[in-house]
């Protein structure tokens, strides 16, 4: 009945974005005028302004390019050649290079941006990082919309340009986002009548630079945006946050979704009525493939962390030279002491947790405690050896609340280790607690004299604390080793 339920209430959103689309009418013969002044955003204009005037500084066959006035009067000569070189280098690139690749992947939504339909490019300073952005309502009518410009325009970010170190292959890239946003609105709100999901939709827009060549090399568009933000402690792309590090995470997840099913599962979703997750199963249950987004999720948040081809081939990057930060939430053990570790947390549907554990004595017991029976069908935690090396187990429930994995000589082969819950199971569930313990074990402890847990007596807790006091000094001498051979996880 669930299911049933869901499909339900689908196809009566569908039905009521598509009247709404029906009496706000979209246009179908742009009037942008750039005589007259442009509204705007005026949460990305420094001056909170929403209205601007622009001058042209040149037309090509598929774009015209704009600029703010005021911030142009106010620019140095060799400012403007800047930003009226890469006009010219801008025009030349799309032409010959981005509308040829997009028209192969999306033939009709490519056909909207034409000689009539050009792209109307309005270079102008934002706050922040933003790189550029387009308003949905300037695709339609404005008398529907009072703030529609009435056109395909891309807001670009004027400060981008004149920057020094801001190579072509980033700038391509941020233009090529927006483009990606104007040919999903086409495919989806004008051919469809539905709205596309947030993160499905901001997906898409990062992999179209990696499909047009702007991920080779040491300037790539996915290695600025790796600089940009994956130092975290955790991961979810499907209750888009909408920050630097949401970017670089839909980048990754774009290009290992083409990496496992080649880029047609990117522009598929575009060309069918379901949305987000729903799309996506759509494509792999239409084209034979046996796994769903649930698993396909785990394993990409497996690949980010990990990235290792050697251990396994579904959880790395094969084809992208890139360095990927996951320092994740860090917990020490003393190395040479009994200890335990006790965590309890919780995570959101489709959120990644990268938890770190660093130190540990000669046998460390690992238990992960799952109290919802299933909610977590695995939970992966992935060690780093003495040599760089990497390897990778998983908590197997099988039916049971607990998992436990044992490792003997700890401290003789391993530097530190990972656990990565993901709460991926596609209930409807909107959280999950999970608890996790590690029993550190020292070889020279009687087993009698183990450390007692969180629920022994005050004098136990007594005992704890000073022997974890006593170890303070050697652990952070430990500690400066091991975060010198941090390679990875």
């Amino acid at each position: 009945m669930k299911q049933n339920d869901n499909i339900v209430k689908r196809i009566i959103k569908i039905f009521f974005v598509s009247i709404t689309l029906f009496i706000f009418s979209i246009n179908t013969i742009f009037a942008f005028n750039p005589n007259n002044p442009i509204t705007v955003l005026s949460s990305s204009d420094p001056g909170g302004r929403n209205k601007i005037s622009i001058a042209n500084i040149r037309n090509s066959n598929y774009i015209n390019f704009y600029v703010e006035q005021d911030w142009w009067n106010s620019q140095s000569q060799a400012n403007r050649s800047k930003v009226e070189n890469f006009a010219n280098i801008l025009a030349s690139e799309f032409e010959h290079n981005m509308y040829p690749k997009i028209k192969t992947v999306l033939p009709d939504a490519a056909n909207q941006i034409n000689f009539n339909k050009k792209i109307e490019m309005v270079i102008t300073p934002m706050v922040g990082s933003s790189q550029g952005y387009i308003k949905q309502e300037d695709f339609y009518d404005k008398s529907d919309y009072k703030n529609s410009n009435e056109g395909n325009v891309i807001y670009f970010n004027a400060q981008n340009i004149i920057k020094v170190f801001m190579p072509n292959n980033v700038l391509f890239s941020f233009f090529a986002h927006e483009v990606m946003h104007i040919l999903s609105f086409q495919e989806k709100a004008v051919k469809r009548g539905i709205f596309e999901d947030t993160w499905l939709e901001e997906v898409r827009s990062e992999f179209l630079p990696h499909f047009l060549g702007y991920n080779n090399g040491t300037d790539s568009y996915i290695n600025f945006r790796l600089k940009e933000g994956t130092n975290i402690s955790e991961a979810n792309i499907i209750n888009w946050e909408n920050t630097s590090t949401s970017y670089s995470l839909a980048a990754l997840f774009g290009v290992y979704l083409e990496q496992r099913y080649t880029k047609d599962i990117i522009f598929e979703t575009l060309k069918t009525h379901l949305t987000g997750i729903d799309s996506i199963n759509y494509y792999l249950i239409k084209n034979g493939h046996k796994e769903r987004f649930d698993e396909i999720y785990q394993d990409w948040t497996i690949a980010v962390a990990l990235n290792d081809c050697n251990v396994n081939q579904k959880y790395c990057y094969k084809n992208l030279n890139v360095k990927i930060g996951i320092p994740g939430s860090t917990f020490f053990l003393p190395v040479n002491s009994d200890s335990v570790l006790s965590i309890s947390d919780v995570s959101l549907r489709y959120q990644a947790k990268y938890q770190r554990i660093i130190g540990g004595s000669d046998t460390l017991e690992i238990t992960f405690e799952n109290p919802k029976t299933n909610q977590y069908r695995k939970v992966p935690i992935l060690f780093k050896t003495i040599d760089g090396t990497k390897k990778l187990d998983f908590f197997i429930f099988n039916g049971n609340q607990e998992s436990k994995i044992v490792i003997k000589d700890y401290k003789k082969n391993y530097t530190d280790m990972m656990i990565v819950p993901v709460f991926s199971n596609g209930q409807n569930d909107s959280s999950q607690l999970f608890k996790w313990n590690v029993n550190s074990i020292n070889a020279s402890s009687s087993p009698s004299t183990t450390v007692p847990s969180s629920t022994s007596n005050t004098q136990g807790k007594n005992d704890l604390i000073m022997k974890l006091q006593l170890q303070l000094i050697e652990l952070l001498k430990q500690l400066l080793i091991i975060l010198k051979q941090q390679r990875g996880i």
